[in-house]
Protein backbone atom coordinates (compact mmCIF):
# COMPACT_ATOMS: atom_id res chain seq x y z
CA UNK A 1 0.00 0.00 0.00
CA UNK A 2 1.31 3.46 -0.88
CA UNK A 3 0.10 5.00 2.38
CA UNK A 4 1.03 3.42 5.70
CA UNK A 5 -2.07 2.96 7.91
CA UNK A 6 -2.03 4.53 11.36
CA UNK A 7 -4.77 3.21 13.65
CA UNK A 8 -5.70 5.07 16.83
CA UNK A 9 -7.01 2.61 19.44
CA UNK A 10 -8.81 4.02 22.46
CA UNK A 11 -11.92 3.86 24.58
CA UNK A 12 -14.55 6.51 24.10
CA UNK A 13 -13.78 9.89 25.73
CA UNK A 14 -10.06 9.13 26.07
CA UNK A 15 -8.64 11.76 23.71
CA UNK A 16 -8.93 10.07 20.31
CA UNK A 17 -10.42 13.19 18.70
CA UNK A 18 -7.53 15.33 19.96
CA UNK A 19 -5.08 12.70 18.73
CA UNK A 20 -6.71 12.67 15.29
CA UNK A 21 -6.56 16.47 15.20
CA UNK A 22 -2.84 16.18 15.87
CA UNK A 23 -2.57 13.71 12.97
CA UNK A 24 -4.61 15.99 10.72
CA UNK A 25 -2.20 18.87 11.34
CA UNK A 26 0.71 17.03 9.75
CA UNK A 27 1.35 17.42 5.98
CA UNK A 28 2.57 13.82 5.72
CA UNK A 29 -0.49 12.22 7.37
CA UNK A 30 -3.86 11.99 5.64
CA UNK A 31 -6.99 12.62 7.69
CA UNK A 32 -10.32 13.97 6.47
CA UNK A 33 -10.30 17.23 8.39
CA UNK A 34 -13.93 17.06 9.45
CA UNK A 35 -14.69 17.06 13.15
CA UNK A 36 -14.78 14.62 14.98
CA UNK A 37 -12.55 12.71 12.50
CA UNK A 38 -14.68 9.54 12.23
CA UNK A 39 -13.70 8.42 8.71
CA UNK A 40 -12.95 4.66 8.78
CA UNK A 41 -12.65 3.85 5.09
CA UNK A 42 -9.99 1.14 5.26
CA UNK A 43 -11.90 -0.62 8.04
CA UNK A 44 -15.13 -0.45 6.03
CA UNK A 45 -13.50 -2.00 2.96
CA UNK A 46 -11.95 -4.76 5.06
CA UNK A 47 -15.39 -5.60 6.49
CA UNK A 48 -16.66 -5.79 2.91
CA UNK A 49 -13.96 -8.41 2.34
CA UNK A 50 -14.92 -10.33 5.50
CA UNK A 51 -18.57 -10.38 4.48
CA UNK A 52 -17.84 -11.56 0.94
CA UNK A 53 -18.91 -8.30 -0.73
CA UNK A 54 -17.05 -8.05 -4.05
CA UNK A 55 -18.75 -4.99 -5.52
CA UNK A 56 -18.91 -1.91 -3.33
CA UNK A 57 -22.12 0.09 -2.92
CA UNK A 58 -21.17 2.08 0.23
CA UNK A 59 -24.13 0.99 2.37
CA UNK A 60 -23.48 0.86 6.16
CA UNK A 61 -22.25 -2.51 7.42
CA UNK A 62 -22.36 -4.11 10.86
CA UNK A 63 -19.71 -6.21 12.56
CA UNK A 64 -19.91 -7.32 16.17
CA UNK A 65 -22.89 -5.06 16.76
CA UNK A 66 -20.97 -1.99 15.54
CA UNK A 67 -22.06 -0.07 12.44
CA UNK A 68 -19.33 0.99 10.04
CA UNK A 69 -19.68 3.65 7.38
CA UNK A 70 -17.00 4.52 4.83
CA UNK A 71 -17.25 8.27 5.51
CA UNK A 72 -18.74 10.71 7.99
CA UNK A 73 -22.31 11.74 7.32
CA UNK A 74 -21.29 15.39 6.89
CA UNK A 75 -18.61 14.62 4.28
CA UNK A 76 -20.27 15.80 1.07
CA UNK A 77 -17.08 15.63 -0.99
CA UNK A 78 -16.46 11.98 -0.12
CA UNK A 79 -20.10 11.15 -0.82
CA UNK A 80 -19.80 12.67 -4.28
CA UNK A 81 -16.55 10.76 -4.83
CA UNK A 82 -18.21 7.49 -3.80
CA UNK A 83 -20.94 7.89 -6.42
CA UNK A 84 -18.26 7.58 -9.09
CA UNK A 85 -16.84 4.43 -7.48
CA UNK A 86 -19.96 2.31 -7.10
CA UNK A 87 -19.70 -1.23 -8.43
CA UNK A 88 -15.92 -1.21 -8.44
CA UNK A 89 -14.50 -4.58 -7.47
CA UNK A 90 -12.72 -5.10 -4.17
CA UNK A 91 -9.26 -6.58 -4.45
CA UNK A 92 -6.57 -7.47 -1.89
CA UNK A 93 -8.79 -7.15 1.19
CA UNK A 94 -10.08 -3.80 -0.11
CA UNK A 95 -6.59 -2.29 -0.27
CA UNK A 96 -7.11 -1.18 -3.87
CA UNK A 97 -10.10 1.02 -3.02
CA UNK A 98 -8.52 2.25 0.21
CA UNK A 99 -5.60 3.56 -1.84
CA UNK A 100 -7.94 5.21 -4.35
CA UNK A 101 -9.85 6.93 -1.57
CA UNK A 102 -6.75 8.27 0.16
CA UNK A 103 -5.41 9.54 -3.18
CA UNK A 104 -8.63 11.55 -3.26
CA UNK A 105 -8.10 12.72 0.35
CA UNK A 106 -4.54 13.81 -0.49
CA UNK A 107 -5.98 16.06 -3.20
CA UNK A 108 -8.77 17.40 -1.00
CA UNK A 109 -6.46 18.16 1.91
CA UNK A 110 -3.63 19.49 -0.31
CA UNK A 111 -1.07 17.00 0.99
CA UNK A 112 1.01 15.79 -1.97
CA UNK A 113 3.81 14.64 0.37
CA UNK A 114 1.59 12.37 2.44
CA UNK A 115 3.01 8.95 3.33
CA UNK A 116 0.42 7.70 5.85
CA UNK A 117 -3.28 7.89 6.66
CA UNK A 118 -4.85 7.80 10.14
CA UNK A 119 -8.17 6.39 11.32
CA UNK A 120 -9.86 5.90 14.68
CA UNK A 121 -10.49 2.28 15.58
CA UNK A 122 -13.72 0.98 17.06
CA UNK A 123 -12.57 -1.72 19.47
CA UNK A 124 -9.66 -4.10 18.89
CA UNK A 125 -10.99 -7.33 17.28
CA UNK A 126 -11.11 -5.91 13.74
CA UNK A 127 -7.55 -4.56 13.73
CA UNK A 128 -6.25 -7.95 14.88
CA UNK A 129 -7.51 -9.36 11.58
CA UNK A 130 -6.61 -6.36 9.43
CA UNK A 131 -2.93 -6.26 10.34
CA UNK A 132 -2.44 -9.78 9.00
CA UNK A 133 -3.13 -8.41 5.53
CA UNK A 134 -0.85 -5.37 5.88
CA UNK A 135 2.88 -5.32 5.29
CA UNK A 136 3.34 -2.13 7.27
CA UNK A 137 1.21 -0.29 9.81
CA UNK A 138 1.31 1.62 13.08
CA UNK A 139 -1.09 1.34 16.01
CA UNK A 140 -1.31 4.16 18.54
CA UNK A 141 -2.53 2.71 21.83
CA UNK A 142 -4.05 5.77 23.49
CA UNK A 143 -4.67 5.62 27.21
CA UNK A 144 -6.30 7.95 29.71
CA UNK A 145 -6.83 7.61 33.45
CA UNK A 146 -10.06 5.53 33.58
CA UNK A 147 -11.29 7.66 36.48
CA UNK A 148 -11.20 10.78 34.32
CA UNK A 149 -12.72 8.87 31.39
CA UNK A 150 -15.51 7.71 33.71
CA UNK A 151 -16.55 11.30 34.48
CA UNK A 152 -16.03 12.46 30.92
CA UNK A 153 -18.45 9.78 29.71
CA UNK A 154 -21.05 10.72 32.30
CA UNK A 155 -20.78 14.44 31.52
CA UNK A 156 -20.88 13.88 27.76
CA UNK A 157 -23.95 11.66 28.00
CA UNK A 158 -25.68 14.25 30.16
CA UNK A 159 -24.73 16.99 27.69
CA UNK A 160 -26.17 15.02 24.75
CA UNK A 161 -29.24 13.84 26.60
CA UNK A 162 -28.82 10.07 26.21
CA UNK A 163 -26.74 7.27 27.69
CA UNK A 164 -23.95 5.48 25.77
CA UNK A 165 -20.27 4.45 26.04
CA UNK A 166 -21.28 1.65 28.41
CA UNK A 167 -22.92 3.80 31.09
CA UNK A 168 -26.16 1.94 30.43
CA UNK A 169 -24.53 -1.14 32.03
CA UNK A 170 -24.05 0.59 35.38
CA UNK A 171 -21.12 2.46 36.90
CA UNK A 172 -19.12 -0.51 38.15
CA UNK A 173 -19.40 -2.48 34.91
CA UNK A 174 -18.53 0.57 32.82
CA UNK A 175 -15.45 1.30 34.92
CA UNK A 176 -14.35 -2.34 34.87
CA UNK A 177 -14.72 -2.38 31.08
CA UNK A 178 -12.54 0.74 30.73
CA UNK A 179 -9.74 -0.94 32.65
CA UNK A 180 -10.33 -4.19 30.75
CA UNK A 181 -9.84 -2.42 27.44
CA UNK A 182 -6.36 -1.31 28.46
CA UNK A 183 -5.55 -4.84 29.58
CA UNK A 184 -6.47 -5.92 26.04
CA UNK A 185 -3.80 -3.48 24.82
CA UNK A 186 -1.22 -5.33 26.86
CA UNK A 187 -2.31 -8.70 25.51
CA UNK A 188 -2.35 -7.58 21.88
CA UNK A 189 1.07 -5.95 22.17
CA UNK A 190 2.61 -9.30 23.11
CA UNK A 191 1.90 -10.51 19.57
CA UNK A 192 3.15 -7.37 17.80
CA UNK A 193 6.55 -6.21 16.66
CA UNK A 194 7.61 -3.41 19.01
CA UNK A 195 8.26 -1.14 16.01
CA UNK A 196 4.61 -1.42 14.92
CA UNK A 197 2.94 0.26 17.88
CA UNK A 198 3.18 3.34 20.10
CA UNK A 199 1.92 3.76 23.65
CA UNK A 200 0.51 7.24 24.15
CA UNK A 201 -0.95 8.74 27.32
CA UNK A 202 -3.54 11.50 27.08
CA UNK A 203 -2.02 13.09 30.18
CA UNK A 204 1.37 13.41 28.46
CA UNK A 205 -0.23 15.16 25.47
CA UNK A 206 -1.45 17.87 27.83
CA UNK A 207 1.44 18.20 30.27
CA UNK A 208 4.40 17.63 27.94
CA UNK A 209 3.06 18.70 24.55
CA UNK A 210 6.35 19.44 22.78
CA UNK A 211 8.23 16.32 23.85
CA UNK A 212 5.27 13.96 23.48
CA UNK A 213 4.22 15.09 20.01
CA UNK A 214 7.83 15.18 18.81
CA UNK A 215 8.33 11.58 19.99
CA UNK A 216 5.01 10.56 18.44
CA UNK A 217 5.88 12.00 15.02
CA UNK A 218 9.36 10.48 15.18
CA UNK A 219 7.82 7.05 15.88
CA UNK A 220 5.51 7.53 12.89
CA UNK A 221 8.51 8.32 10.65
CA UNK A 222 7.27 11.78 9.70
CA UNK A 223 8.77 15.24 10.14
CA UNK A 224 9.23 15.96 13.84
CA UNK A 225 11.12 19.24 13.58
CA UNK A 226 10.45 21.88 16.25
CA UNK A 227 8.67 24.03 13.69
CA UNK A 228 6.31 21.22 12.73
CA UNK A 229 5.57 20.33 16.34
CA UNK A 230 4.88 23.97 17.23
CA UNK A 231 2.54 24.29 14.22
CA UNK A 232 0.75 21.14 15.37
CA UNK A 233 0.32 22.42 18.93
CA UNK A 234 -1.10 25.70 17.65
CA UNK A 235 -3.57 23.85 15.40
CA UNK A 236 -4.58 20.93 17.61
CA UNK A 237 -5.12 22.86 20.84
CA UNK A 238 -6.93 25.83 19.34
CA UNK A 239 -10.45 26.34 20.66
CA UNK A 240 -13.30 25.99 18.16
CA UNK A 241 -17.11 25.72 18.33
CA UNK A 242 -16.81 22.00 17.52
CA UNK A 243 -14.27 21.30 20.23
CA UNK A 244 -16.33 23.28 22.75
CA UNK A 245 -19.34 21.10 22.01
CA UNK A 246 -17.20 17.99 22.35
CA UNK A 247 -15.44 18.78 25.61
CA UNK A 248 -17.01 18.35 29.06
CA UNK A 249 -14.60 20.37 31.19
CA UNK A 250 -13.95 24.10 31.26
CA UNK A 251 -10.77 23.60 29.20
CA UNK A 252 -8.62 20.80 27.82
CA UNK A 253 -6.18 21.30 30.71
CA UNK A 254 -9.10 21.15 33.12
CA UNK A 255 -9.77 17.57 32.07
CA UNK A 256 -6.70 16.32 33.95
CA UNK A 257 -7.40 14.56 37.27
CA UNK A 258 -10.98 15.82 37.18
CA UNK A 259 -12.04 12.77 39.17
CA UNK A 260 -10.41 14.19 42.31
CA UNK A 261 -12.89 17.08 42.30
CA UNK A 262 -15.96 15.26 40.97
CA UNK A 263 -16.01 11.89 42.75
CA UNK A 264 -18.31 11.48 45.74
CA UNK A 265 -17.58 9.04 48.57
CA UNK A 266 -19.42 6.17 46.90
CA UNK A 267 -17.49 6.59 43.64
CA UNK A 268 -14.17 6.97 45.46
CA UNK A 269 -14.88 3.71 47.26
CA UNK A 270 -15.60 2.02 43.92
CA UNK A 271 -12.34 3.36 42.43
CA UNK A 272 -10.44 2.12 45.49
CA UNK A 273 -11.77 -1.39 44.92
CA UNK A 274 -9.92 -1.38 41.58
CA UNK A 275 -6.61 -0.29 43.15
CA UNK A 276 -4.58 -3.26 41.88
CA UNK A 277 -6.05 -3.14 38.37
CA UNK A 278 -5.32 0.59 38.10
CA UNK A 279 -1.72 -0.01 39.12
CA UNK A 280 -1.39 -2.71 36.46
CA UNK A 281 -2.18 -0.18 33.74
CA UNK A 282 0.00 2.55 35.22
CA UNK A 283 -2.28 4.63 37.44
CA UNK A 284 -2.01 5.07 41.22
Amino acid sequence: MQYIPIFVASTGRAGSTLTMKIMASHPQILVRSLFPYETRTSQYYYICHLQGIEWVNFTPLKLGGIEYRPFQGNDKESSLWSQKQEQKKLEEYGINLTEEYYHFVAEQEHKPQAKSFAEKLVGLPLVKQMIDSLKEYKIIFLQRDPRDTFFSIKSFNKKRGYVSFGEEQGDRTMFSNLIGFYKQYQQLQKSLNKESYINLKYEDLLTEKMATISKLFQSLNVDYSDRQVLDTIKYAFAESPESFQHQTSSSIQGSLSRWKQEADDRTLKMFASFHDELQQIGYK
